[in-house]
C-alpha cells in the first residue's frame, strides 16, 4: 500500500476525514475501514501463533493504527526509507520467533 504505484490509495485518508466528520452519513465506511481490517488482521495474527485470540482484538488494534500512521507518516513527508523500516521493525515484532 506504500508503493508509489498505491499512491491513489492515498487518498483513502481524505475519504475517512469526510466520513469522521459525517458519521451518519457513511456509517458504513466507518465500519468497514475499522472492523473489516481488526477481523483480517486478528484471524491472521492467531492462524500464524502470534497471540491468541484473547488478545488478537488489542494487537490487531495496534497494529492497524501504527501501519495507518506509518502511511500517513509517508504522505506527508515523503520518508520512504524511514517509514519503510519503522514497517519493518513493527511487522517483525509481530512475527513469532521459529523455534
Amino acid at each position: 500500500m506504500s508503493s508509489p504505484e498505491q499512491t491513489g490509495y492515498w487518498r483513502f485518508f481524505e475519504a475517512y476525514g469526510y466520513a469522521v466528520r459525517d458519521p451518519q452519513r457513511y456509517p458504513e465506511f466507518l465500519n468497514g475501514i475499522v472492523h473489516d481490517w481488526l477481523t483480517l488482521i486478528g484471524d491472521h495474527l492467531v492462524a500464524v501463533g502470534a497471540v491468541g485470540r484473547e488478545h488478537a482484538s488489542a494487537v490487531a488494534t495496534l497494529s492497524l493504527a501504527a501501519f495507518r500512521g506509518l502511511l500517513l507518516d509517508l504522505v506527508a513527508t515523503g520518508d520512504r526509507e524511514r517509514t519503510t523500516a519503522a514497517a519493518r521493525a513493527l511487522a517483525a515484532a509481530l512475527v513469532p520467533p521459529r523455534l
